[in-house]
């Protein structure tokens, strides 16, 4: 009777011990998801909301299960965000490109014509929690050039790209401020 009695208390403290575990580990991963959710998926959704909102989002790309989008302006420069992944801390960001070129008809799909990306790109990180502007980097020619204001380039080796393209990177820059109510970091 007595070790009936001790397996019984045995068998309520292992079920209790896994219930307390079990209830702690989902506090914890349900802690983490409200922080990633208020500090990195929140800042994206509202530029999200607003290019999808906007005068310019008459078609969209991306897939529906992901939650990116991408807008063409009036100008044909293509206006993107691209979300946050679940639990992801350093992905995620605002995207401007210059307009596609015409190559010529798709060799593969007959009546279709063949385009390829605009030669600069305005990309933009946002800070955790605040949405602020955390890191801003050009593509210019092919090369990846990150900015501390619109005039200058972080490294000094990139500086002779950035002067030559200063009017490339402006309109960059007023399109962003256009679209999202971004406050850029300006140089004169």
């Amino acid at each position: 009777m007595k070790k009936e009695r001790k397996e019984r208390i045995k068998r309520t403290l292992h079920s209790k011990a896994f219930i307390l575990c079990f209830s702690f580990l989902f506090l914890i991963l349900s802690a983490m998801s409200i922080a990633w959710y208020y500090g990195k998926y929140k800042p994206f959704h509202k530029y999200y909301v607003k290019t999808e909102n906007s005068v310019y989002c008459t078609d969209k790309k991306g897939e529906a299960d992901i939650k990116n989008i991408a807008v063409w302006d009036n100008d044909k420069f293509t206006l993107s965000v691209s979300m946050p992944a679940l639990w992801l801390w350093d992905d995620g960001n605002l995207a401007i490109t210059s307009p596609m070129e015409l190559v010529g008809p798709d060799p593969d799909n007959p009546g279709k014509m063949m385009y390829v990306m605009g030669d600069h790109s305005l990309i933009i990180w946002l800070e955790n929690f605040t949405g602020n502007i955390k890191e801003l980097g050009v593509i210019l020619d092919g090369r990846q050039i990150y900015l501390e204001d619109s005039r200058t380039a972080r490294y000094e080796e990139y500086q002779p790209y950035v002067d030559e393209n200063t009017d490339k990177i402006d309109i960059l820059f007023r399109k962003a401020e256009d679209l999202w109510g971004l406050e850029m970091p300006w140089k004169e």
